[in-house]
């Protein structure tokens, strides 16, 4: 798979995404995103119109040592 810093400039809407450079912007505004939600953003982008699953993520935002509980986060109740 090729790395982001081969990965064009990407725009939806009126957002630009650089993988490049790490910018995010609406409409040529810089919008501060920390690391782990631009690389979320970036696997979205690299996966157009797929479902990109929870593994995925995990693979990709943590080191393989890293335990990460996803099960028992945050829950809404309706």
């Amino acid at each position: 798979m090729p790395g982001p810093s081969q990965h064009p400039a990407v725009r939806f809407g009126s957002f630009e995404v650089n993988p490049r450079t790490g910018e995010l912007r609406k409409q040529g505004i810089r919008i501060k995103l920390h690391e782990k939600p631009f690389q979320v953003l970036l696997a979205l982008i690299e996966h157009p119109g797929e479902v990109v699953t929870r593994k995925e993520l995990q693979e990709r935002l943590w080191p393989e040592d890293t335990f990460v509980e996803f099960e028992n986060g945050p829950q809404q109740h309706y």
